[in-house]
């Protein structure tokens, strides 16, 4: 399980932000253009471990001026891993013509 300590955070961190990366890079519902600049991200995390997002303890992590900069990723990670994210159909685009 993934706590956020102090010595711990960042790591803790970049694992949740590779692993939502891996997903994303993946599905096919993610337009293939940013599933390529994805990939390309994901290069640069190869030597972060990877986590298993189903033991991810969301509740454990605290969040100060020193870390703050994750907050907003860290909840889109959130709503990624947990399908809180609705999908838009190419046939009903939420973008409505004037």
């Amino acid at each position: 399980m993934i706590s956020n300590t102090t010595s711990t955070a960042s790591r803790a961190n970049r694992r949740i932000l590779k692993a939502t990366a891996l997903i994303l890079a993946t599905s096919a519902n993610v337009d293939p253009t940013r599933r390529r600049a994805l990939k390309r991200c994901l290069i640069y995390m190869g030597d972060v471990s990877d986590v298993v997002t189903s033991r991810i303890d969301w509740k454990r992590f605290r969040y100060n001026r020193n870390n703050s900069s994750y907050l907003m990723l860290l909840n889109v990670c959130f709503m990624v891993l947990n399908g809180l994210i609705p999908q838009r159909d190419k046939e009903h685009s939420t973008r409505q013509n004037a």
